[in-house]
């Protein structure tokens, strides 16, 4: 199941409800909090690799 936009959306409630999924969202209401300055991104499984970027050129002369 993929399902964008907000939880507290009707169309959000009508997905639930399709699925089987129990939660009164009246409950359990958003709460404003401080505006973080940071967001950091993690990944699992991340690898880290070399890459080689050198450029490389080839030229083929043709004399008669």
């Amino acid at each position: 199941m993929r399902v964008e936009g907000n939880i507290y959306d009707p169309q959000f409630k009508l997905e639930l409800d399709k699925h089987g999924v129990e939660i009164n969202l009246a409950e359990s209401l958003p709460q404003e909090g401080p505006v973080e300055g940071d967001f950091v991104i993690a990944s699992r499984g991340a690898k880290r690799r070399d890459l080689n970027v050198d450029a490389g050129v080839c030229v083929t002369v043709f004399t008669s």
